[in-house]
């Protein structure tokens, strides 16, 4: 059993920007050394076979030779609060485009006379009229009480 940060020299990591922030974050806050190492050559994966043992190895081997010393970035400065915000807005982007599709697919097979009156609405008119749908609290029997109760709920 390891007992200190002091009987292991460093410890290398592939992947620190994506699935192993998180270990190299963990790693770090106990006091080791991490670098990370770029993905196995595939050239000499060919030659030397596929496996995770063998990646290992050569990660070992990159991270004692000093080939692999680039050191990881510490994913909590400007740059991730940026990175973070970036991915919420496109999270949320592609939740609205698909609330949008749908409310539109929805009115597009809807009865003519509630077609004829959501189609030529733009986005937030669209929204804002069918979230003031007035639908009973009960579960819909009907086709139309059902068809407004949906568009109700996806625009709110």
């Amino acid at each position: 059993m390891i007992t200190s940060c002091h009987d292991i020299a460093r410890i290398a990591v592939e992947g620190t920007g994506s699935y192993g922030v998180a270990i190299t974050r963990l790693l770090r806050h106990r006091g080791f050394e991490v670098v990370e190492v770029h993905r196995p050559n595939r050239q000499m994966r060919r030659l030397r076979g596929k496996t995770d043992v063998i990646d290992a190895e050569a990660a070992a081997r990159a991270a004692l030779s000093g080939t692999a010393a680039a050191v990881p970035k510490s994913h909590d400065g400007t740059i991730e609060l940026i990175r973070l915000r970036r991915v919420t807005l496109t999270g949320l982007r592609k939740c609205s485009t698909t609330l949008t599709n749908s409310l539109r697919n929805i009115i597009f097979s809807a009865p003519p006379d509630l077609r004829v009156k959501l189609e030529p609405a733009i986005t937030g008119a669209l929204l804002h009229h069918c979230s003031s749908f007035r639908v009973p609290a009960c579960v819909p029997t009907d086709a139309r009480l059902a068809l407004r109760s949906t568009l109700r709920s996806l625009s709110r």
